[in-house]
């Protein structure tokens, strides 16, 4: 059907937060899929036409650079499994604790695709067209002088992306842009939609995602369509307190 990209963030051997998949967890949802036959490819290779209308073909993507993400780099380079990981370059540069430094870097620059993350992780729509273009193009040349190898791809730190992000990126020299909406790709068009791994997802219910058909990745877009419209409409907050009263809270705010 499409391209289903898999966003990781930390990978610790225990988990701690929402966005922790410890290490066993992780493993046993790649050995699932690999099991079960499922494709992985490069982020750097999604839009190829060839991957749509087949079978589902899974990407492997890690956000930020976590040092964590090192061992579980490891474990998919012996399975014969291609991942890609989007590095902040500023976190390399300075050794920012909980994330991987140049040496850390460079080993796991030989076990996957390098992308970039932008240089200081900054929401790329906030800024103004010289700021954009700086903060992309440091990050990529700072990868690339480090990782001695091209810098193609990019994914947008939180998301938040828009087409004046995705032509900046293009013209720097970046040719795979990914956002953050939990969408199957059913199409080679950018921004390339991820969807976040959380804590707790079970190896059968992310092969679920990989199996499920068009009747539920339209409906998951309607949905997501839907909530988008709400909230232009009764703003955010007034939507997160509606959601909550739907729940059975309380509304914290009038609406």
């Amino acid at each position: 059907m499409g391209v289903l990209v898999l966003m990781y963030h930390r990978t610790p051997k225990e988990a701690g937060h929402i966005l922790d998949v410890a290490m066993p967890l992780f493993r046993d949802q790649m050995q699932t899929l690999q099991a079960s036959g499922v494709r992985f490819i490069r982020f750097g290779e999604t839009l190829d036409r060839r991957w749509y209308g087949g079978d589902t073909v899974v990407s492997v993507t890690f956000d930020d650079g976590h040092g964590s993400n090192l061992d579980a780099m490891a474990f998919l380079h012996d399975a014969g499994i291609p991942s890609t990981s989007f590095f902040v370059s500023d976190y390399v540069r300075h050794g920012q604790d909980g994330f991987m430094d140049e040496a850390m870097f460079k080993a796991a620059s030989a076990l996957c695709e390098v992308g970039a993350h932008g240089a200081s992780h900054t929401a790329l729509t906030s800024l103004g067209p010289g700021e954009l273009a700086a903060e992309l193009s440091a990050a990529k040349a700072y990868l690339e002088a480090l990782s001695g190898a091209a810098v193609t791809t990019l994914s947008a730190p939180g998301g938040m992306i828009d087409r004046r992000v995705v032509r900046t990126a293009l013209r720097l020299g970046y040719e795979v842009v990914g956002d953050s909406r939990a969408l199957l790709n059913t199409a080679p068009s950018l921004p390339l939609h991820r969807i976040c791994m959380l804590n707790g997802q079970s190896p059968e219910s992310v092969l679920s995602l990989v199996r499920a058909g068009s009747l539920y990745w339209r409906y998951r877009k309607l949905r997501r369509a839907s909530v988008a419209a709400a909230a232009r409409l009764l703003g955010e907050e007034r939507l997160v307190a509606l959601k909550r009263t739907f729940k059975g809270g309380r509304p914290s705010i009038s609406l």
